[in-house]
């Protein structure tokens, strides 16, 4: 087996874990343990970019690692962990479906995800091979998070989610893009991430809830 061989194929275990850690977020029950995942999963994306930067040689990426790392895995997490005891909501996760359609929808949108994925440009890049379905994997369940979840934090997560998948995108197809432009990225997921927790904070003050169902209700 060759060295490149061999990197690309921890490539794409880390992936792989990647998108087990997601369907773990699908299936978990408590928020905390939500984060939790979330902050694993980012550090994986981080390990993949480092992998990335080091069979491309492309320094930059290694940068980007890093920065992946502190503000994915630790800051971005530190936040949500944060806003979730100050608005001190019940710490579980709840869904308009059960635990086991959860499940089975998001089964299919990875079958879609690698069906649709072009075989021609798997073929070209060989890191990309798992790694391009597994993130378009990442934006169809981060976006199915958002849409199933009835608390306004697991919104943030599935952008969150909508994201790592983008990012995998970019460093598994065309190894990142300029310093300048991911900078740009990390820091308004930062600020994004923040803002949302202001404003969730605000509305557990004022309407008791972050339920989405039941701010529904409040429509006039």
């Amino acid at each position: 087996m060759s060295t490149g061989n061999m990197y690309s194929q921890l490539i794409d275990v880390l992936s792989f874990v990647t998108l087990a850690i997601t369907f773990s977020v699908i299936c978990s029950r408590r928020l905390r343990n939500v984060f939790i995942l979330l902050s694993l999963q980012a550090i994986l994306l981080s390990g993949i970019t480092g992998l990335v930067a080091f069979v491309s040689n492309i320094k930059h990426i290694y940068f980007a690692a890093a920065i992946t790392l502190f503000v994915k895995g630790f800051l971005v997490p530190a936040v949500l962990l944060y806003t979730l005891r100050k608005i001190s909501v019940i710490n579980r996760v709840e869904s308009f479906f059960s635990t086991r359609l959860n499940i089975v929808i998001a089964i299919i949108l990875m079958i879609i995800s690698f069906y649709v994925t072009e075989p021609d440009l798997l073929s070209q890049n060989p890191l990309a091979r798992n790694s391009l379905p597994i993130a378009i994997s990442l934006v169809l369940l981060g976006l199915f998070i958002m849409i199933s979840r009835k608390k306004a934090l697991m919104q943030v997560v599935g952008i969150i989610t909508m994201e790592n998948g983008l990012y995998l995108m970019t460093v598994s197809t065309t190894y990142g893009m300029p310093l300048l432009v991911e900078l740009g990225m990390f820091f308004d997921l930062l600020v994004g991430v923040i803002i949302m927790g202001i404003l969730a904070y605000r509305i557990n003050k004022t309407f008791d809830t972050i339920n989405t169902a039941k701010l529904n209700n409040l429509k006039g």
